[in-house]
């Protein structure tokens, strides 16, 4: 009787472990899921994030009226009524750089979506007829221009 005794008892501790190393990996499993749920969640929020930057440059009619003008380097962009308007886009760029500084979005990401109007502007004389172009003022601005350059010429 006691032989049967301590064989129900090593069954019942073997069962436990059983128990506890299948409860064990779920809970891992779990914290595991309940993690890439989180990181799906915070590159999703990125995304729009990102997306709704991009849609701001079309939906502001005065950036919109900016890139637009770039587009086609329109010689109304050298006029001194037109420069605030200038001035806010740079100031919308300076944003992006800013946002890529504290990588809040990614570089790529915004060479991606911005880099063609970036460059487009930094190209363009008339867009500066009227704006100094220097540290002091643009410094994220420029800072933009130069990740552009550098990541344009390591892909040559």
């Amino acid at each position: 009787m006691a032989e049967w005794s301590a064989s129900w008892q090593i069954i019942g501790i073997v069962f436990s472990l059983v128990v506890g190393v299948i409860t064990a990996g779920k809970i891992l499993f779990d914290l595991q899921q309940i993690k890439q749920s989180k990181i799906n969640e915070e590159i999703l929020n990125r995304s729009k994030f990102l997306l709704e930057l991009n849609r701001r440059i079309y939906d502001d009619e005065e950036l919109a009226c900016v890139i637009e003008k770039l587009d086609n380097d329109d010689p109304i962009l050298a006029n001194y009524e037109f420069s605030n308007k200038s001035r806010k886009l740079l100031a919308f760029f300076e944003e992006i750089q800013y946002l890529v500084d504290e990588k809040l979005i990614r570089e790529s990401s915004a060479h991606h979506f911005f880099g063609y109007y970036v460059k487009k502007s930094d190209s363009s004389p008339a867009f500066w007829a009227c704006i100094e172009k220097d540290e002091e003022n643009w410094g994220l601005y420029l800072k933009f221009v130069k990740a552009l350059n550098r990541k344009e010429a390591t892909a040559n």
